[in-house]
């Protein structure tokens, strides 16, 4: 950010400069310059976030923990000034924010924002988050509260000039970007204008857009050099104050569906008939009116597949029900289309004030009200990213060697119903709205991808035998085909694959289908490319869908110990067993809950030609209410595998956080050793 005088103009000494940008809090005797205290929010609050606190010096940093309304406070005694305050939000987000002893005797409330994280950014010419706080000791002589100031200033200017603060703006001229009063969840003042605001950084510095669109009105640099002008025409006051008043009338509105969905929590799980509070058509009638007529989830218009378990399309498929005392909290506005009356909103919620999930949903307005519109997908699939540790063995000079990776996948799903037919040929392009390269592209990064529905065969064992049905799945490439030939492998077409092109892909000897196809492994640099929300759309003649992916965690050896679950058995161990190994795996979870956990063995007498499969697993999707963070596997196989060598085998476990992060811990060794 290039420094300008026009501001210095107006506030020519430091107690003028503080008086120019509005007043944090006053004085008083009550006043403890040996406390910090503030608000960490986006929008919404940063509810359960980390406080850290580190001042110049080599003293331990001072850690604490936000409230629901996003509010901390700190006593910061034994720390030296300046004091750099980070909070860590269970998302994984992080920001951070400045405090002085000379604001904190003034009674100055410390906030973290998204803000604030910009404005320390150009005080101290690094974006790195982790970068300054762990390096703050040595970057501190780069701070001065006259930079602070200059900085504050010059962006409070820049949303003068873009008419988003004043008169007629969301806010007054005279707010403090900093220090101001704050309540999160309100959209007065400051919180107004974090509602609107999209605030992405790298190494260059910032962007700044209004939230829906997708070029920026300032693009602010942190190395000193001049910003340029600001780009007006991607700034509509009249439909930043819209956004103010969406937000809010949709806050009202799904923390009405929330309370009509929790009055039905002691209903039994069988549908009843009966006329009480718990009959399924008053269930229906008080639930569907939230609903958009043009509600699709899934591919389904039905609202009864909301209510009931198991798809269900009418009253009469609604065999379960299950309604919890929910929460929704911390509702924001990702993105919204003034034209067509469609927002995108992010929120969290908890079961009995614990915070159990993350959401993005589509709403739309019908009449008056915002009504729910549901994900818009025209058939059943997923996309889901996870942050992985992958064990494989290598064959290195006639030696097996364990390779580790960690990386970070997008995961392809799709069930095959049978209201929704495919033929194996079809091509889908996925497209980041964002237009930022998040893709792997032939000869750089793309904002764009091609993804294929392939027939892959489906096999099982089961009583001695193999069976095959044939399947569809989504795969990076069309050619996921592993021809079998003397051990070695290659990537086929589905022509090459299948000569003759047979109906059946199960009728194709001597395939095999690479599941790896299913996932795209994104480079730490794509993911660095993705916004906190990155909205994809997926188009195939003509039809186009829409959903978000959230930036996943980029996992490397240092920090894996936090997030990935583990099974209690080194992965050498595990590869180094050649016959039944009869091990029970202790599965635990640093963060969040363990969801799913498989084990597969391909086994042999001696001869390959005796090849045969045996795998087990573990399901703890059938429980939601349940919380599993540690347990123990036995593997129950059913047919007796002792006197069999294991030659492939592999491991896999999954864990979930509350903010739908998936972490997952693999190990595949096709060598023994």
């Amino acid at each position: 950010m290039l420094f300008r005088a026009k501001h210095l103009a107006l506030c020519s000494s430091f107690s003028l400069l503080v008086a120019c940008n509005g007043g944090g809090g006053g004085g008083g005797l009550s006043i403890n310059s040996n406390i910090i205290s503030g608000v960490a929010a986006t929008g919404a609050p940063i509810p359960s976030g980390k406080v850290e606190i580190r001042g110049k010096g080599s003293a331990d940093p001072v850690e604490t923990t936000t409230s629901s309304d996003g509010s901390y406070s700190a006593n910061i005694s034994s720390l030296e000034e300046p004091y750099l305050v980070r909070v860590v939000a269970p998302s994984g987000e992080k920001y951070i924010s400045v405090a002085t002893q000379s604001a904190l005797a003034e009674g100055k409330k410390i906030n973290i924002t998204p803000i604030s994280n910009l404005i320390l950014a150009n005080v101290l010419g690094k974006s790195n988050v982790d970068e300054v706080f762990e390096g703050f000791d040595t970057i501190s002589d780069d701070f001065s509260e006259e930079k602070l100031e200059l900085e504050k200033g010059e962006l409070l200017d820049k949303f003068i000039q873009a008419g988003l603060l004043g008169d007629n703006g969301v806010a007054g001229s005279n707010i403090d970007l900093l220090n101001g009063t704050l309540v999160a969840g309100s959209s007065d003042g400051l919180d107004g204008l974090l509602d609107i605001l999209d605030i992405e950084g790298d190494s260059d510095g910032f962007e700044i857009k209004l939230k829906g669109q997708d070029v920026p009105f300032v693009v602010d640099k942190i190395d000193g050099t001049d910003d340029g002008d600001i780009d007006l025409t991607q700034v509509n006051v009249t439909s930043a104050l819209a956004q103010i008043s969406v937000i809010e009338a949709i806050r009202i509105r799904m923390n009405a569906l929330a309370a009509s969905y929790s009055s039905f929590a002691g209903c039994a799980e069988t549908p009843v008939d009966d006329g009480s509070h718990c009959d399924i058509d008053t269930i229906y009638s008080t639930i569907a009116p939230y609903f958009h007529s043009e509600f699709q989830q899934e591919g389904s218009s039905s609202v009864w597949g909301w209510i009931c378990e198991d798809d269900a399309s009418s009253k009469e498929t609604c065999t379960e029900i299950e309604f919890s005392p929910v929460q929704l909290k911390d509702i924001t506005l990702v993105k919204f289309n003034d034209v067509t009356q469609e927002a995108l909103i992010s929120f969290n919620i908890y079961f009995n004030n614990k915070l159990k999930s993350s959401e993005e949903i589509l709403l739309k307005k019908e009449g008056d009200v915002f009504k729910v519109l549901g994900n818009k997908k025209s058939f059943r699939y997923w996309i889901q990213s996870s942050s992985e540790h992958l064990t494989e063995s290598k064959l290195v000079n006639g030696q097996v060697q364990l390779v580790n990776k960690y990386q970070v996948n997008l995961n392809f799903g799709l069930d095959d119903r049978s209201d929704y037919s495919f033929n194996g040929t079809e091509v889908f392009t996925l497209t980041a709205l964002s237009g930022n390269p998040i893709f792997p592209g032939v000869s750089s990064n793309s904002a764009t991808m091609s993804l294929y529905v392939v027939k892959y065969p489906h096999r099982e064992f089961v009583d001695g035998q193999i069976s095959c049905d044939e399947k569809f799945a989504l795969s990076v490439t069309d050619k996921p085909y592993q021809s079998w030939d003397n051990g070695t492998t290659t990537a086929l077409s589905y022509s090459e694959a299948c000569p003759g092109t047979p109906t059946n892909v199960c009728d194709c000897p001597g395939i095999n289908f690479d599941f790896e196809s299913t996932r795209l492994v994104l480079s730490e640099e794509q993911v660095s490319n993705m916004s906190k929300f990155e909205r994809i759309s997926m188009t195939k003649l003509g039809v186009t869908d829409e959903f978000v992916i959230k930036k996943p965690l980029v996992i490397n050896q240092f920090n894996a110990a936090q997030y990935i679950p583990q099974i209690g058995v080194s992965a050498q161990a595990f590869c180094q067993n050649t016959s039944n190994p009869g091990l029970q795996f202790n599965l635990t979870s640093p963060i969040g809950d363990l969801s799913f956990a498989s084990i597969y063995y391909g086994l042999h007498n001696g001869s390959y030609g005796s090849w045969t499969p045996a795998s087990d697993e573990l399901d703890f999707h059938s429980d939601e209410s349940e919380d599993v963070n540690q347990t123990t596997f036995s593997p129950n196989f059913e047919s007796d595998l002792s006197g069999l060598v294991i030659d492939h085998r592999s491991f896999y476990v999954q864990a979930d956080d509350d903010l739908e992060r998936t972490f997952v811990r693999r190990i595949n060794c096709s060598t023994v050793p």
